[in-house]
């Protein structure tokens, strides 16, 4: 869904930093009455190779935060559409969620930076990249960029 135009650094004091091309995809979401919960999992493209790393995890989203989204997409202009029988018609439902979260990812990643000792913003965000170092993967490159730093608290 997103990944990385630069090698984001991984590792810990065990096995020493490490640094490869970064892919993370939603692989499911459930909604729930205060919002959605978000499982991702996260790769690492070495030599052509991509392997998983760590563990998949999750993320929630409350329902603000999830309206906030809505509304930045529609202001984008974007529009999730499909053909059937040479017809141009709107997605709904599941369909028209699915289309919409590699852009609500690439938001969060942007927007959701790494906190120094001090709890302060180190304007990084995951694996130490810069937000303009993340972009939708080449599947979905024919729409409109996300910007840097999107205002979509995450």
């Amino acid at each position: 869904m997103i990944k990385s135009i630069k090698k984001g650094s991984y590792g810990d004091s065990r096995t020493g930093s490490r640094t490869a091309f970064i892919e993370t995809v939603i692989t499911s979401f459930q909604s729930r009455p205060e919002g959605r919960v978000y499982q991702l999992e996260n790769y690492l493209v070495e030599d052509g190779v991509k392997r998983i790393n760590g563990q998949p995890f999750s993320v929630s989203i409350s329902n603000e935060k999830l309206s906030e989204l809505d509304k930045f997409l529609k202001e984008s202009e974007l529009e999730f559409t499909k053909e059937v029988e040479r017809v141009i018609v709107p997605l709904y439902g599941n369909e028209l969620e699915w289309k919409k979260l590699p852009y609500g990812l690439l938001a969060y990643v942007k927007s959701d930076f790494l906190l120094d000792e001090n709890g302060e913003s180190t304007g990084k965000t995951v694996f130490w990249l810069d937000p303009e170092d993340w972009e939708l993967t080449p599947e979905l490159t024919e729409l409109p960029e996300i910007p840097n730093n999107p205002q979509i608290p995450a």
